[in-house]
């Protein structure tokens, strides 16, 4: 006879009084999708593709898939994110969860909108892969908000304060008559 708690319930409890204990960070923006995502003017989408490419780089991803308007990257998690997230979706055969970010760019008439979807996965013993959507998650939302916000502050050209800016419209009572 088996008594005590399964290891799916122990993780649960774990995170939970975890969870408890903390209070979430604010998200640092709010977007019309829920998700991270920037609207960066007078860009083309190669540009702002290869800076996404240049970022995730730097923050250890790797570059799995890539089209004209999307951009897929993992990486494999480790220490006690690898583990809670094991217990979360995975079991003791699974492999080690990766964390994903898609990016899908779109082009309008004068600017690049990029949204980002994150989730983290794993596969399990018999080659089904389990996936949890992060869209609820506060601390990746900000950190990919955080870096969508740094590429458009890089991209998005910036006033030259040595040029004065256009003068306002006249109105009809300021305008001269002739």
């Amino acid at each position: 006879m088996q008594t005590g708690l399964s290891l799916p319930s122990l993780a649960i409890g774990i995170l939970m009084l975890g969870g408890s204990c903390a209070t979430p960070p604010a998200r640092i923006a709010e977007t019309p999708s829920g998700r991270p995502e920037v609207t960066i003017s007078a860009v083309d989408l190669d540009k702002v593709g290869n800076e996404i490419v240049n970022e995730m780089q730097n923050v250890g991803y790797l570059l799995e898939d890539q089209s004209s308007n999307v951009l897929f990257f993992t990486r494999e998690m480790e220490g006690g994110q690898a583990v809670a997230a094991q217990l979360l979706i995975g079991n003791s055969y699974s492999t080690t969860p990766k964390a994903e970010v898609r990016f899908t760019l779109s082009k309008g008439a004068s600017v690049v909108r990029v949204v980002a979807h994150a989730s983290m996965s794993t596969q399990m013993a018999f080659g089904q892969t389990n996936r949890q959507d992060m869209k609820g998650n506060n601390y990746w939302f900000n950190d990919i908000q955080g870096l969508l916000m740094r590429i458009k502050s890089r991209l998005e050209p910036t006033p030259d304060p040595a040029i004065p800016a256009e003068p306002a419209a006249a109105t009809d009572a300021a305008s001269p008559r002739r």
